[in-house]
């Protein structure tokens, strides 16, 4: 404690307080807006994605509460990517092994959504289960799109121009969803690129190192931050995005099934892309060759404990076995 000008006695503690509170991060967002939230950690980890974990618990209107996994963003940084379902103030408290990371708060002003395209989570209709509706009540007819190789071409573009070109046609022209791979590298009927728009191998690859030889127990952050601005640019655009996490027929190099870096290749996709309200998640593009059916159902289990948000899941095409 020490003494002022006028006598009284201040608590330094109290004004420690006080910096803190005045501190505090500060985000204002519209509801079902995705919002990143970034944190440092100058901690050296052999494997930063094996290494730390890291969730931030919301508390919003009413008492809900919503907590929502983190992702190692590179560098020093570690993220987690937000969006209040309810207008008013969510508060957020860091929960991480990582002592600079633990424990860190902030809060997330929710105003009013502004956005005509945005509805909210995208759900099957209760009193209608044939039928799909978003979050306010706005009816929703599945018209899509399958561009499956839509977050792979133009890597080295950072304005996506490409993209967002594809992107565009297909709004203008009504549909509302696109089917898009997580990640596929070739094709056998046309190996290598053998003309302008044919996109694959892709530049840069879900993990490091070349494709015959992958470190699957981390992720290249470059390849996931371009697919960060795809995302981005069709939430902006009001569609759909519905992500198969697996493909078979492309000549992909996947971790061992079931395995922990296959674990970290799913849940690492629900933690980034959850927030965004129009996702579906598939397990699978033609998942009628995955012969492990235990193997399909362990994978859509761990979707829905590391989704926070709910948001739908199914797989693609299993020949009438049942796993739709």
């Amino acid at each position: 404690n020490r003494r002022n000008m006028t006598g009284k006695t201040i608590s330094i503690a109290a004004l420690l307080s006080a910096m803190s509170i005045s501190l505090m991060a500060q985000h204002v967002v519209e509801q079902w807006h995705p919002v990143d939230i970034s944190f440092e950690s100058s901690e050296a980890y052999a494997n930063p994605f094996q290494n730390v974990e890291l969730s931030a618990s919301f508390t919003g209107p009413g008492g809900m509460i919503l907590t929502v996994p983190g992702f190692y963003k590179g560098g020093n940084t570690w993220m987690v990517r937000f969006s209040p379902v309810r207008p008013g103030n969510w508060k957020y408290t860091n929960i991480s092994n990582d002592a600079q990371l633990n424990n860190k708060t902030g809060t997330v002003t929710c105003v009013g959504n502004t956005q005509a395209n945005v509805h909210g989570r995208l759900m099957v209709d209760p009193s209608n289960k044939h039928h799909f509706k978003y979050e306010d009540g706005t009816r929703f007819f599945l018209m899509g799109c399958e561009i499956d190789w839509l977050a792979l071409i133009e890597m080295q573009d950072p304005d996506l121009s490409k993209t967002k070109q594809i992107i565009d046609m297909y709004a203008r022209q009504g549909f509302n969803t696109v089917l898009m791979n997580a990640y596929a590298y070739d094709t056998r009927w046309r190996i290598r690129k053998t003309e302008n728009d044919d996109w694959g191998p892709p530049l840069k690859h879900p993990w490091p190192g070349p494709h015959s030889n992958h470190d699957f127990s981390r992720l290249d952050t470059a390849y996931w931050n371009h697919f960060d601005k795809v995302l981005g640019y069709l939430f902006e655009k009001g569609m759909v995005a519905y992500i198969y996490f697996k493909v078979y027929k492309k000549l992909v190099n996947w971790p061992i099934r079931g395995s922990r870096n296959d674990e970290l290749f799913f849940s690492s996709i629900v933690a980034r892309y959850q927030a965004y309200p129009g996702i579906i998640w598939s397990f699978a593009k033609e998942s009628y060759y995955e012969p492990e059916h235990a193997y399909i159902h362990k994978m859509l289990d761990l979707i829905e404990e590391k989704d926070t948000y709910g948001r739908l899941r199914t797989t693609h095409d299993d020949n009438g076995r049942g796993e739709d």
